[in-house]
C-alpha cells in the first residue's frame, strides 16, 4: 500500500480500507469474512485494495462499513469509508447518501419529527434521495419543494447548520455534506437567504463554508442548470472578508477552499468582472495580517486552480500557456516576499516553508506538492517533523500500511495546501491508527516549542482525530499551559495568540464533541486541570485588548461544548464563566455568550442538546 499523490481520492480510500482491515487482523477477523459480509468476493476486495479495476462506489463502501462494524462491534470506532468517500469524491447520486433507505419508507419517515441529531441526518438523507433523481434528470423540483419547504426543508436546514457547526466528528461533517446537497437540489431564494443568515449570524456559522463548497462541487456537473446559484455563491464570497472579521475562527480558511472550488465559468478572465477569484486568493496570500494557514492555502490554491483551468498550459505559446506564465510570475514574486528575512518574524520559518513548497510546484508545473523540497539547514523544526515521523516506526503499525501512514502524517504537518492537508487528516482518522499518529504529534509538541505555526498544525490535527484518552488529555493540558505562558509574556506575537486560540479550539473539538458517558471522566480531568487558565482568560484583563479577541471567542467555544450538568447547588464552570463574559468588549464574544446561555442550560442546571438552539429562532 502506498500513497504518492495526496490529491488522489482512490489512493486515500484504499489506504483507509487497508488500514481498517489491518486493525481487524488483530481481532482474528479475516478479509474473507469482511468480503463475505459485504456480499462480495475476496478477489474483489483484493482488487480494490490494489487499485485494480473500478474503484468501490458509495454502495460498496457502505456495504463494507456494515460488514466491518457488524463483525467487530466492540472494536474502537471503525467504518466511515462511505463518509470519507463522499468528502473526497463528492455526493453525486443516491448510492452515496449517508443513510440509504428503501424508497417505500421515505414518505412515511418524513411525516415524523426529527428530534435527535441522528434523526435529522436520516431524514435529510431520505429527503435528499427524493430530490437527487429530479436534479439528475434536470427537471424542476418546484412541486416537491413546495410540498416539503416549510414542514421539512427549512427545519432540517436549521438543524443541519447547527449539527455541522459543532465539533468535527464524522457525524457533524456528514451534516455539512447533506446541507450542501439539499441546498443545491432544493434551491430557492428563501432557502438561500436561510443558509446565508446562518453563515452570517450563527456563532458556529464559519463551518458552513464547507457545505457551500460541497454545493459548488455538485454544480460542476451541470453548470447550465445552476446559473441561479452563481450569483448567490459569488455574493457570499465577496462578503467573506467582512464575515472573517466577525468569525470565532477568523483564520480557518474555509472561505478560501470555496474560492478554489469556484468553476472557471463563474470567474473567467474575459468575463465582466475578470477573474475575481484570482484577485481574492492573491489578496489573501499577500495579506500580512492573515494567518499562515490562510496565506499558504490561498497561494497553493491559486496555482492549483490556474493549472486546472488552463489545460493547454504546457504549450507556452498558447493562451493557456501565457496565462499560466503570468500567474507563475505573480506567485514567484510572492514566494520571494515570503522568504525575506523581515517577513512576519513570528512565522518567518513557516513563510519560508510555504515559499519553498510553492517554488517547488511552480518549477515542476504540478498542482500539489507531493515531494518535499530540501529544507534549509537553518530550519531545525523540519528535523523535529522527521523525528516525529520515525516515532511511527515504534508504534506497531503493520508493515503494509506503515509507509503510507508516514506519508499522510507528514502531509498533515508539512502540506501548505489546506484542502489536501485536511484530506490527509480525514484519511488517517478513517484508517483508525490514530493512537500511533497522536504519539507522533505529541513528539512535535514536546520538542518544538518556538514555531507556533507548526504547533498550531499539530493541535488542529489532535482536535480532528477525536481521541479522548488520558494521553490526549495530558498533551492538551500541557499545550494549554505553554500557550498561556506565552500569552502572558510582555509582548506576545500574533502567532502565539493564534496558538492559544488553537489549543482552546482543540480541547473544545476533542473533549467537547458528543460522546459516551465513559469519556466524561477525561473531560472533567482536562477542564479541572486548566480551570485556573480558563478563569483568568474569562475574568481577567488579558483578552480585553482587540488583538486578543479571537482567544476570547475560542474560550466561549470551549465552554459551550464542554459544559456539564450542575452538581447540586454548585454552578458548572462553563455556566459561571459564560455569565462573567456577557459584558466582554468584543461584540462577537458577547453575542456568542448570549446565544449559548439562551439554550444550553435549563433552570435547574441541566445541559441541553445543541438541537435546542433552534428554539431561539422561534422566540
Amino acid at each position: 500500500m502506498h500513497v504518492d499523490d495526496i490529491d488522489d481520492a482512490g489512493q486515500l480510500i484504499r489506504y483507509a480500507l487497508t488500514a481498517q482491515l489491518a486493525r481487524l487482523d488483530q481481532h482474528k477477523i479475516s478479509e474473507t469474512k469482511v468480503a463475505s459480509g459485504a456480499g462480495k468476493s475476496s478477489s474483489q476486495l483484493t482488487n480494490w485494495k490494489k487499485g485494480i479495476g473500478s474503484p468501490p462506489d458509495g454502495e460498496v463502501l457502505r456495504s463494507l462499513d456494515s460488514s466491518i462494524v457488524g463483525l467487530a462491534p466492540e472494536t474502537e470506532p471503525l467504518g466511515g469509508l462511505n463518509s470519507l468517500g463522499i468528502r473526497l469524491r463528492g455526493l453525486t447520486n443516491q448510492d452515496s447518501l449517508i443513510a440509504h433507505l428503501p424508497a417505500s419508507w421515505t414518505w412515511e419517515m418524513l411525516l415524523e419529527d426529527a428530534n435527535t441529531e441522528f434523526a435529522v441526518l436520516v431524514q435529510a438523507s431520505a429527503l435528499l434521495s427524493l430530490f437527487i433523481p429530479i436534479d439528475q434528470a434536470r427537471l424542476s423540483p418546484s412541486e416537491l419543494r413546495a410540498r416539503y419547504k416549510e414542514r421539512k426543508i427549512q427545519p432540517l436546514v436549521k438543524h443541519l447548520a447547527l449539527i455541522g457547526g459543532a465539533p468535527p466528528t464524522s457525524r457533524n461533517i456528514d451534516a455539512l455534506v447533506l446541507l450542501g446537497g439539499l441546498t443545491k437540489c432544493a434551491w430557492d431564494h428563501d432557502l438561500g437567504h436561510l443558509v446565508h443568515s446562518k453563515l452570517q449570524d450563527l456563532p458556529l456559522g464559519f463551518r458552513l463554508w464547507r457545505a457551500i463548497t460541497k454545493l459548488v462541487h455538485l454544480c460542476e456537473e451541470n453548470l447550465s442548470s445552476t446559473n441561479h446559484l452563481k450569483e448567490w455563491v459569488t455574493g457570499l464570497l465577496k462578503d467573506a472578508e467582512g464575515l472573517r472579521r466577525t468569525s470565532i475562527y477568523p483564520g480557518r480558511s474555509l472561505d478560501l477552499e470555496l474560492a478554489i472550488a469556484i468553476p472557471y465559468e463563474w470567474s473567467r478572465p474575459d468575463g465582466p468582472e475578470g477573474d475575481w477569484v484570482h484577485k481574492l486568493l492573491l489578496a489573501r496570500a499577500q495579506d500580512d495580517t492573515a494567518t499562515l494557514r490562510e496565506r499558504g492555502t490561498a497561494a497553493m490554491g491559486l496555482w492549483q486552480r490556474t493549472l486546472a483551468h488552463n489545460p493547454d498550459h504546457r504549450n507556452e505559446a498558447s493562451q493557456d500557456g501565457q496565462r499560466v506564465k503570468r500567474v507563475e510570475s505573480e506567485l514567484r514574486n510572492l514566494a520571494h516576499g515570503f522568504a525575506r528575512p523581515d517577513a512576519r518574524p513570528d512565522v518567518a520559518a513557516g513563510l519560508r516553508w510555504v515559499a519553498a513548497t510553492l517554488t517547488s510546484v511552480l518549477d515542476k508545473k504540478v498542482p500539489v506538492c507531493n515531494q518535499w523540497p530540501e529544507p534549509d539547514p537553518r530550519e531545525p523544526w523540519f528535523q523535529v517533523v522527521q523525528d516525529a515521523t520515525d516515532v511511527l516506526d515504534t508504534q506497531e503499525i503493520p508493515d503494509r500500511i506503515l509507509d503510507a501512514t508516514k506519508v499522510l502524517f507528514q502531509h498533515m504537518l508539512l502540506q501548505n495546501a489546506g484542502v489536501q492537508r485536511r484530506q490527509a487528516t480525514d484519511t488517517l482518522l478513517a484508517g483508525g491508527w490514530t493512537n500511533a499518529v497522536i504519539k507522533g504529534l505529541a513528539h512535535v509538541l514536546e520538542h518544538e516549542k518556538e514555531q507556533s505555526w507548526l504547533r498550531v498544525r499539530a493541535l488542529f490535527a489532535i482536535g480532528f482525530l477525536q481521541r479522548r484518552d488520558s494521553t490526549v488529555a495530558n498533551i492538551l493540558v500541557q499545550a494549554c499551559q505553554e500557550a498561556y505562558d506565552k500569552l502572558k509574556s510582555p509582548s506576545p506575537t500574533g502567532a502565539q495568540i493564534t496558538e492559544m486560540h488553537a489549543v482552546l479550539f482543540s480541547i473544545g473539538d476533542c473533549f467537547g464533541a458528543s460522546f459516551g458517558v465513559r469519556d466524561r471522566g477525561q473531560l472533567r480531568s482536562v477542564r479541572n486541570s486548566i480551570a485556573p487558565i480558563l478563569d483568568e482568560l474569562a475574568k481577567g484583563e488579558l483578552t480585553q485588548e482587540e488583538r486578543f479577541y479571537p482567544v476570547a471567542r475560542a474560550l466561549v467555544y470551549l465552554l459551550t461544548f464542554t459544559a456539564q450538568d450542575r452538581r447540586g447547588e454548585r454552578f458548572d464552570l462553563s455556566e459561571t464563566l459564560l455569565q462573567s463574559m456577557r459584558d466582554h468588549p468584543d461584540t462577537v464574544t458577547r453575542d456568542f455568550c448570549e446565544w449559548t446561555l439562551g439554550f444550553r442550560f435549563t433552570t435547574d442546571g441541566k445541559v441541553q442538546s445543541l438541537m435546542r438552539a433552534v428554539d431561539l429562532d422561534n422566540d
